[in-house]
């Protein structure tokens, strides 16, 4: 986030706020900040990032810039595809059952 000074001499107060799903869980980084009158302050609560600056005079030659690192809530864990081993404990005592099953119905009819 950047403002240039070269439009005008002195800032109001801006605020920028920010909506989504994603940055619930995140956390941000502030990775510079040479914005002047205390810098541009950031919260970042719940799904609503919003940024701060609370203005103030500017000179010229001056370039504020802010840099930040939004670090998205890690996933979690994919759950693991391999059936449980009772489970083919189950159909593999099934399937021989199957067998004298069919096997007992030839002899009987």
């Amino acid at each position: 986030m950047s403002f240039d000074p070269n439009t005008a001499a002195s800032y109001n107060s801006q605020t920028y706020v920010f909506q989504d799903s994603a940055f619930v869980g995140a956390t941000l980084t502030q990775l510079t900040n040479n914005f002047n009158n205390g810098g541009l302050t950031r919260t970042l609560v719940g799904n609503t990032l919003t940024f701060t600056y609370a203005g103030g005079d500017a000179v010229a030659a001056d370039l504020f810039v802010a840099t930040f690192s939004i670090t998205p809530q890690a996933p979690p864990p994919v759950g693991n595809a391999v059936p449980a081993p009772a489970g083919l404990l189950i159909v593999g005592l099934g399937v021989p059952f199957f067998g004298l099953a069919s096997r007992f119905r030839r002899r009987v009819a």
